[in-house]
């Protein structure tokens, strides 16, 4: 293998595992707190402090249903990583682990739409009608690909 190849593979591999941690973590960043849910996407306006308290408490339970997930996607990463630094590389190896890493992000994804459909119940209209337009999917810390809209939960993806 080329020290060319090997540079690309690394270079795709952290890129990866670079997405992947932070798809893991999952919207909202570093908590809810008096700006809504922070991280990904701009504060939601107009949040009562049951509101907070609501989704400070559907976040905790996303992010501990998502927490085994994310050690095993860690794990995974490490797994992968090292299968393309091998001398010789396994293809059905390699194609296998990658198979098992989309089922984990299948789960993760799974775990954050049902956040979000129970959102919606705890915000009002006018929230929900914010949220569409500035928050997850948006373009925020995750590009657009994110959640909410971009997250195949809109009109605009099947």
């Amino acid at each position: 293998m080329t020290t060319m190849f090997k540079v690309i593979a690394a270079g795709a591999i952290l890129a990866a595992g670079l997405s992947t941690a932070a798809f893991a973590q999952g919207p909202g960043g570093s908590g809810v707190g008096h700006h809504g849910l922070r991280g990904g996407f701009p504060p939601i306006p107009d949040l009562t402090a049951d509101q907070k308290q609501q989704i400070a408490n559907l976040k905790a339970t996303a992010m501990q249903q998502a927490a085994p997930l994310r050690e095993q996607m860690v794990a995974l990463h490490k797994a992968i990583r090292a299968l393309w630094t091998a001398d010789t590389l396994d293809r059905q190896a390699i194609a296998a682990k990658q198979t098992e890493m989309d089922g984990l992000h299948a789960k993760v994804k799974a775990i954050w739409t049902d956040f979000f459909f129970q959102l919606h119940d705890v915000l009002t209209p006018a929230q929900r009608a914010w949220l569409a337009e500035h928050g997850p999917g948006k373009g925020g810390r995750h590009g657009g690909a994110g959640f909410g809209p971009g997250f195949g939960m809109g009109p605009d993806h099947d």
